[in-house]
C-alpha cells in the first residue's frame, strides 16, 4: 500500500493527527530499542529496519493529505528542533568533525566557508605526534561550491540528531565530535560520541569524505 492510499483512510483529521503521532512517536523512540520490540504503526508493520528518510518521507505525504483538508500538521519535539536548524543553514561558517582512536591517533577535517566556495583541511596526527606534539602545516583546497554544501547540509537534517551518542559495551573504538559554526554569533552546536552515532552518519561521512569508523 502507498502512504498515499495508507493516509486517506483516515477520514477524520483527528484519526489522521493521531496516526501521524503515532508514528512520529515511534521515530523519536525507536533508538532506543535495539531489537525491534517497540510497538510498531500499522503501516511499519512488518517492516525492519525502517530508515529515518522513509519516515520523513511518509510523514511529508500524511502533512500534505492533512494541510489540503484545512487540517494543521503538528510538529514533534524533533521536526521542530530541525526546523529550527535548517533556519541557521544559512548563517554556517565552518564544520569541523574529529575522529580519535587509539591505533588510528587524530583526524581532524576543516570546512570552512569563504566567499562562494567551501575550503577543506584534513589534519592527521598519530598517536605518537599527538604524544610528542608535532605539528604539520596543512594547506586548504576548494571542495565544492557555498551553496551546494549548504544544501546538502540541510537534507542531512543535522537538527534531529541527539547531542551524544554512545555504545558502553565497547570499550575502544573511536571517539568523534562535529562542531557546526555559524556567523552573527549563534552558538556553537557540538554532536559527539564513542561508538555510535546518527543513523544517517554513514551519508553525512561520503558527503565530506571522512573517516568516523562506519
Amino acid at each position: 500500500m502507498t502512504p498515499e492510499k495508507y493516509f486517506e483512510e483516515f477520514t477524520d483529521n483527528d484519526q489522521l493527527i493521531e496516526e501521524i503521532k503515532n508514528i512520529q512517536k515511534f521515530r523519536e523512540e525507536r533508538a532506543k530499542d535495539s531489537f525491534g520490540f517497540l510497538p510498531r504503526p500499522d503501516f511499519f508493520a512488518g517492516k525492519y529496519p525502517v530508515t529515518d528518510a522513509e519516515i520523513r518521507a511518509i510523514l511529508a505525504v500524511a502533512k500534505k493529505i492533512l494541510v489540503d483538508r484545512g487540517g494543521a500538521y503538528p510538529l514533534s519535539q524533533v521536526e521542530l528542533l530541525d526546523e529550527l536548524f535548517q533556519q541557521k543553514v544559512p548563517l554556517i561558517s565552518k564544520i569541523q568533525v574529529e575522529a580519535f582512536g587509539y591505533f588510528a591517533g587524530l583526524r581532524r577535517d576543516t570546512f570552512k566557508i569563504q566567499g562562494e566556495d567551501v575550503l577543506a583541511k584534513t589534519e592527521y596526527r598519530s598517536m605518537a605526534e599527538l604524544a610528542s606534539r608535532i605539528q604539520r602545516e596543512e594547506t586548504d583546497q576548494r571542495v565544492m561550491g557555498k551553496d551546494e554544501f549548504l544544501e546538502k547540509i540541510r537534507k542531512m537534517h543535522l537538527g534531529e540528531w541527539r547531542f551524544y551518542y554512545t555504545q558502553p559495551e565497547i570499550m575502544d573504538g573511536t571517539q568523534w565530535s562535529i562542531d557546526v559554526y555559524f556567523n552573527q554569533g549563534e552558538d556553537v552546536i557540538n554532536y559527539h560520541g564513542s561508538n555510535a552515532y546518527p543513523s544517517n552518519i554513514a551519508e553525512f561521512s561520503k558527503f565530506l569524505s571522512l573517516d568516523l569508523g562506519v
